[in-house]
């Protein structure tokens, strides 16, 4: 079983009988800048829970652990009742458009999972990225990691008043009231570790990966317009059939040019009009 000081593991002994005798659900928040070891922290947590649920935690478990919001709802399309599933949301880009549709999702996933008698695990940077709505009422505890291997934790009531008393805040604080419990927590080295690290490492390629695409993808497209944009000054020039033996094509992919780029032209125009600018 996981290495967790006495007071986490007590709350967690508590949450785990509240999950299955009173069917409550168990949502804790850590929150932590990169690489404080807030990961550390939930899997140690995953590994506590599993074994008090199954008897031990096997290597089969890191399926419980997401790195990617999509990621993290397809864990939990078939959730295990009384169960543990935790999103370490270290890949997530942090713009407003990408972290408003994260919330909308994270909400509708809660509003879904109701009723399993879950633990769930969200780590992220940022308490704030999250609506705070959903944090006052639906997380049981907020775990902050203040430096690598150290931690304060907030519950429920202590949650709210954070939530208040930061709501028209500039400078949004935590620590803004005394924490629950403070203290501190070893790496995690459980049986989770190598094929978290592991999966980790393929996440970051397959971003890298798809980074690149997308450049590809931004490329070719710009050379498309270019074309076009050619294409259709030739065309006023050379008229069809011309322009059409000067690229060696037929004189309907020419037509086809020239309606792109006179619609992306116009579409081009109206929006530069409906913002003002020039």
């Amino acid at each position: 079983m996981s290495k967790l000081d006495k007071k986490i593991s007590t709350l967690l002994d508590i949450s785990f009988q509240n999950n299955c005798k009173k069917g409550h659900d168990t949502l804790i928040i850590i929150v932590g800048r990169e690489g404080t070891g807030k990961s550390h922290l939930g899997l140690h947590c995953i590994d506590y829970w599993l074994t008090k649920l199954n008897g031990e935690c096997k290597k089969e478990d890191i399926d419980k652990v997401s790195l990617t919001v999509d990621d993290f709802i397809k864990s939990l399309k078939n959730p295990i009742r009384y169960g543990a599933y935790m999103l370490d949301e270290a890949f997530e880009l942090s713009s407003r458009s990408s972290m408003s549709k994260i919330n909308k999702d994270i909400s509708q996933l809660y509003m879904g999972i109701r009723g399993f008698n879950m633990l769930t695990i969200l780590c992220i940077p940022n308490l704030w990225s999250l609506e705070g709505y959903f944090v006052k009422y639906r997380s049981r505890f907020v775990i902050e990691i203040t430096k690598r291997g150290q931690y304060r934790v907030y519950n429920q009531k202590q949650i709210e008043k954070i939530i208040s008393y930061n709501q028209n805040r500039l400078l949004k604080k935590i620590g803004i009231i005394k924490p629950f419990h403070y203290s501190k927590y070893p790496k995690y080295n459980g049986v989770l570790l190598k094929d978290y690290e592991i999966k980790k490492l393929e996440k970051m390629k397959q971003m890298i990966e798809e980074l690149s695409t997308g450049d590809e993808k931004e490329i070719k497209k710009k050379e498309l317009l270019d074309r076009d944009e050619q294409i259709s000054n030739d065309f006023k020039i050379l008229g069809s059939k011309k322009t059409a033996e000067k690229y060696a094509v037929s004189t309907r992919a020419i037509r086809y040019a020239v309606t792109r780029h006179s619609e992306r032209k116009r579409k081009t125009e109206f929006s530069n009009y409906e913002t003002g600018s020039s």
